[in-house]
C-alpha cells in the first residue's frame, strides 16, 4: 500500500476550447489536457513558473512587457501585459502552446493565470498586478 495520497484540486479545472468545468484527482499535477474534447486550452497544471521576460513596444507611451512560462505539464504560456492610463498593469493576451486563450467576461482573464510567479516577475518588470482579475 502507497504511503502516497491523492489530492483534489482546490477550484475546479476549465478548459476555454469547449467550455467543460471539471475537478481532478490525483498524486500529480493534471496532464494539462480537457477530458472532454482534448484542448490544451485548460487552468495551468501545478506550478507556473515563468522562464523568460521580454519588454515589448506598446501604443501611447505604455510600458509593455512579455512573460513567458511553462507549468507542471511542460505546456508554454505567454502573458502580454501593459499599462493602460492610469498607470494600472492589465493582461491583452495569454496564449498556451501557440493558441489564444479567449477573454471570457468582460473583466478579463480569470485569476487562475496569475499565480504568484507572473505577478511577481510583472513586478520585475516594473508593472504592478493587482489581485483579482486582470484585464478588461
Amino acid at each position: 500500500m502507497s504511503d502516497r495520497w491523492a489530492t483534489l484540486t482546490d477550484a475546479p479545472l476549465s478548459c476555454y476550447d469547449c467550455g467543460h468545468s471539471y475537478w481532478y484527482v490525483g498524486d500529480e499535477p493534471h496532464d494539462g489536457r480537457c477530458p472532454r474534447c482534448g484542448s490544451r486550452l485548460v487552468s495551468p497544471a501545478g506550478n507556473l513558473r515563468i522562464v523568460n521576460t521580454q519588454p515589448v513596444g506598446a501604443e501611447d507611451d505604455t510600458a509593455g512587457v512579455q512573460l513567458v512560462g511553462r507549468d507542471d505539464s511542460g505546456r508554454l504560456f505567454q502573458y502580454w501585459l501593459c499599462t493602460d492610463s492610469d498607470e494600472r498593469a492589465r493582461c491583452t493576451r495569454i496564449d498556451i502552446c501557440g493558441n489564444r486563450v479567449p477573454r471570457g467576461d468582460e473583466r478579463g482573464y480569470p485569476p487562475e493565470f496569475f499565480p504568484p510567479a507572473v505577478r511577481d516577475a510583472a513586478a520585475e518588470a516594473g508593472l504592478a498586478v493587482p489581485n483579482g482579475r486582470y484585464s478588461k
